[in-house]
């Protein structure tokens, strides 16, 4: 269900945010929607944009890390997946039209 609301909101032209309490989740949930959306292009005759899908975790290097940042921050990563990474200081998104928490009884009552 969430992945029908973040098209929605990206089509709309807007971001989405979706954090998990691991970096493990963050990289299969981004790696799951990048297969399907290359199935949709597949299926489109390419005649489809896919958004562009970012992963943010606290262990990532410190250049990917900033890749992911920017790309956020700028706009052009469409879905950001991510741990509490997601609401550290200085990140920031563009134009953030709906966030994800998935399971939430991970993440304390403040991070919510």
């Amino acid at each position: 269900m969430s992945l029908l609301a973040m098209m929605s909101v990206v089509d709309s032209g807007w971001q989405c945010a979706f954090m998990v309490p691991t970096e493990i989740l963050a990289l299969q949930h981004a790696k799951k929607l990048e297969e399907f959306l290359a199935l949709v292009r597949a299926r489109a005759g390419g005649d489809f944009e896919a958004p562009k899908v970012v992963v943010l975790t606290g262990s990532m290097k410190a250049r990917e890390k900033k890749e992911a940042m920017e790309a956020t921050a700028d706009g052009s990563a469409r879905i950001t997946f991510g741990t509490h990474a997601l609401i550290s200081e200085g990140v920031q998104f563009k134009k953030l039209g709906l966030a994800v928490i998935d399971e939430q009884h991970k993440f304390g009552v403040e991070q919510r």
